[in-house]
Parts: structure tokens; sequence; C-alpha cells
């Protein structure tokens, strides 16, 4: 296993607080849109049917209802957005998943993020992410390091293929995914995702 490069200087590796839970949702939305899809050669289709309908939709709406129903479903939809971001915000503002995770901070800003997960027989990680222009730094390895310092064995996590040999060089190797428990095979998302890979360090 190679030695993890130390963070730049003005950065520090620490366990995060309840005050970064929205910087680590915000780098968990950089990292949710840089996943990689299994592709869908029916996606644009079906997406420009559903525009479609719902234009047509509106259109009926707009031509056949009066100014007061109009103004109905105005106030209705605007009540659902707004039931949706407070459902979001208690979400996020009541869960205690940000203490599972260690973030990097360099001037004052979240600039990676992990979560460590501990059980009784393993632990996983989950959500590694590092900013794009703090890559290739020595950060992820970094932060690798300390989760695999803090982990029961043996330690599991699932990457995608591109992944593979950064984490290989930590120390991890491939599991196939037949060799795993179905529980664990749910929390490392394989039953979701098609296009990522299980890997372990006994």
């Amino acid at each position: 296993m190679n030695d993890a490069s130390p963070v730049p200087p003005g950065c520090r590796l620490r366990p995060a607080h309840s005050t970064d839970r929205w910087m680590i949702q915000t780098l968990l939305q950089t990292f949710d849109q840089e996943v990689p899809s299994p592709p869908n050669p029916y996606a644009h289709i079906i997406r420009y049917a559903v525009l479609g309908g719902l234009v047509a939709i509106a259109v009926h709406i707009v031509k056949t209802a009066s100014i007061q129903v109009l103004l109905l479903l105005a106030l209705y939809a605007a009540g659902m957005v707004l039931l949706w971001l407070i459902v979001l915000f208690s979400i996020a503002w009541f869960s205690n998943d940000w203490s599972k995770y260690w973030v990097v901070e360099c001037n004052g800003h979240l600039v990676a993020c992990a979560k460590l997960c501990r059980y009784k027989t393993h632990s996983a990680i989950y959500n590694v992410f590092v900013a794009d222009r703090w890559r290739k730094q020595g950060i992820g390895s970094c932060l690798m390091q300390q989760l695999i310092q803090e982990a029961t064995r043996p330690l599991y996590l699932a990457c995608f293929t591109r992944t593979i040999s950064f984490y290989q060089q930590l120390g991890f190797s491939q599991v196939p995914p037949k060799d795993l428990s179905p529980l664990l095979r749910y929390e490392l998302g394989l039953s979701s995702r098609l296009n990522v890979v299980p890997m372990r360090l006994a």
C-alpha cells in the first residue's frame, strides 16, 4: 500500500461537523452530476414525449379554464414546490448522516468528502469525492488512508471502472458480486447501478 501524499498547504483533513452538512450536500450534488449512467437509447424520446404531453395539458388548461381556476392551480403548484423544499430542508437539517463523513477543508471551503459506515462485521466507504480543481494533489489518497485507519475490516466500497486502479494502489481488490451477501450488495448500490465494481480491503 502506497503512503498517501500530504494535503496541500492551507488544507486540513477532519471529521465533518454539523455545520458542514450543506457543503457536503453541495459536493454530493456535483458528484451525482459526474456519475456516468448506463446509456438508454430511448431516453430522448421519453423525455420529449413527457415534455410534449405536459405542454399540451398546460395549453388545454389555459384555453379552457377561468382565471380563478388558473390562479388556484398556480397556488397549488407553488404550494407543492414549497412543501418539497421544506421536506428537503428537514431531511438535510435533522439527518445525522453528516456525522459519518470525513472532509478536506481548504481555505475555508470543503473540497472533498467521503462517508465511512462501521458495522459489527465490516465497514463500507461511500461517496468519495474530490472537487474537480483540487484533484491530482493527493487529497483523495489522504482521505482514503484516514478512512482505512478508522475502519473495521474487511472494508468494502463500490467504484466505477475508471477509478479501479486508484483503489488498487491503496490495497483494495475486486470482489465478484456473487461473493457478497444480498444486504452488502444492496448497501453498495450494486442492485441499482450496473456500472459499478465492488472492491474489498481485507
